[in-house]
């Protein structure tokens, strides 16, 4: 009896990977900010001295400290005034009199007090508006929340009246507004308050935040409308809070034991334009400049490769409304090159995932930081069996609520074709009843699936049909 035994070889490259890009055209083109005052000193009173900070890279988050000299009698707060002149309120020291001196920030020397002023509660936050105009306000601990107006031209200090807000923090001016921290609004959450010095208790209440955030010192921002924060919990670190959604974000440490205070001419100066802004590797540490991101290589044994790295940054005008992903350019593979959203987040609703463009939308009260935690578990895949080898690009854009689009940033990631593995197993064999064939799929040490359910390099068989390998040379 004859046996006709049918051979069928199969070399696929057998590929894992689940992975998602970001999307979106935009018409028109809005140019990175880079206009932001990064030369601007900032002043910090801690325990033992004056310093000053120096942001060093932009909106990144990297900063440098010097000394300047001792601390001096600034019990109650300091402040620069638009004369950029450094001020310090003591309620305390010397005596039970309430005075202001200037500060020489070359040295740090503070010399007699400019103002005496009468006998008050103990005050928490102080701050310059100019023209000799200061306000402060009584510190969290006192039995009232008052705020006074000194006018040290006129020899005056007077309680404009209560604010509702209780204070946490020194105060800073920033664009024209007074801000301060106010402290359980409600139990269990601080938040950031906007000072009518008109009518106090016509103060707003920003944002909340959970009471294990605090801050003892605010000062203006160099970013579009944020404010920096010296971390009440974690000494030495400096935080961007802002002020459109709330979002609180680490932005560099620096060496100064218990920083306090921080202030800086920042204070009165103009808004910064504020362009939506995006930039996947802020760092540039992946190798790409401006916006851009070099993602990993992928290859079939990739599980998906992220379209941005872990310092996103993200400058808006107001709440973001929309983000899309989307790959572009050189797609030889389509429709198999696919993006895919690995998890979710709250607030956020996800549209498109396994296509070649996914869609974040804003759920209702999602912040930038949502955007980023969505943005970050974004992955490419390439689920064709042979991937072609090459570049692609990924493009990312956001969308404001007021209509602002964000520049375009591209995630690069480079396709890297694996060579394929060489499997022959003959022509179709046919033998006599009784007799067995062998086959070998060759390729030693590599691994091996038979359509029998085998797993060895060579099978053995007697029984008339197809058989088929797959190959694995530890590579695929």
């Amino acid at each position: 009896m004859l046996i006709r035994i049918f051979v069928r070889t199969d070399f696929r490259i057998i590929a894992k990977s689940f992975l998602t890009i970001f999307t979106y055209l935009i018409i028109g083109f809005i140019t990175l900010l880079n206009n932001v005052l990064f030369g601007q000193s900032f002043h910090i009173i801690g325990t033992w001295a004056l310093t000053s900070l120096n942001l060093n890279s932009g909106e990144c988050g990297n900063c440098s400290i010097q000394t300047i000299g001792l601390p001096g009698p600034d019990e109650s707060g300091i402040s620069f005034g638009p004369d950029n002149n450094l001020y310090y309120l003591n309620t305390i020291y010397p005596g039970p009199q309430s005075q202001i001196y200037q500060v020489d920030i070359a040295t740090g020397n503070w010399g007699s007090p400019i103002f005496t002023g009468p006998v008050l509660d103990h005050m928490y936050g102080f701050v310059s508006v100019g023209g000799g105009i200061f306000y402060s306000k009584t510190s969290f601990i006192s039995s009232t929340d008052i705020l006074y107006r000194w006018d040290i031209n006129a020899g005056t200090v007077i309680a404009v009246g209560n604010i509702p807000y209780n204070g946490n923090s020194d105060m800073t001016m920033a664009w024209g507004e007074i801000y301060y921290e106010a402290k359980s609004v409600p139990t269990g959450f601080n938040g950031i308050v906007r000072l009518d010095t008109i009518n106090p208790g016509n103060s707003e209440l920003l944002f909340t935040y959970p009471w294990n955030i605090s801050f003892t010192g605010l000062t203006a921002s160099p970013f579009c409308n944020t404010l920096l924060g010296l971390d009440g919990y974690d000494p030495g670190v400096l935080k961007l809070i802002n002020l459109i959604d709330g979002t609180i974000s680490p932005y560099c440490s620096f060496d100064q034991q218990d920083p306090t205070y921080i202030s800086s001419p920042l204070e009165f100066a103009p808004p910064t334009p504020c362009l939506a802004t995006l930039d996947l590797d802020c760092n540039d540490s992946s190798g790409a400049t401006n916006a851009d991101y070099n993602s990993p290589d992928y290859d079939c044994l990739s599980n998906g490769v992220g379209v941005a790295d872990e310092d996103i940054k993200m400058l808006y005008d107001a709440i973001i409304s929309e983000m899309k992903i989307q790959i572009t350019g050189f797609v030889p593979d389509a429709p198999f090159e696919l993006l895919f959203m690995t998890g979710s987040v709250a607030g956020i609703n996800v549209s498109g995932s396994g296509t070649d463009m996914i869609t974040l939308s804003n759920a209702g009260g999602a912040k930038s930081t949502d955007f980023k935690d969505a943005l970050r578990l974004i992955v490419y895949n390439n689920i064709s069996n042979y991937p072609t080898g090459g570049l692609r690009t990924v493009v990312v854009q956001f969308t404001t609520e007021s209509g602002a689009m964000s520049n375009i940033a591209t995630a690069f990631i480079q396709v890297n074709e694996l060579q394929r593995v060489p499997v022959d197993l003959g022509p179709d064999q046919q033998q006599c009843d009784g007799e067995t064939t062998i086959f070998d799929a060759g390729n030693p040490g590599a691994s091996y699936s038979w359509s029998t359910g085998q797993h060895s390099q060579k099978i053995t068989t007697g029984m008339s049909g197809q058989y088929i390998v797959t190959v694995s040379n530890g590579i695929l």
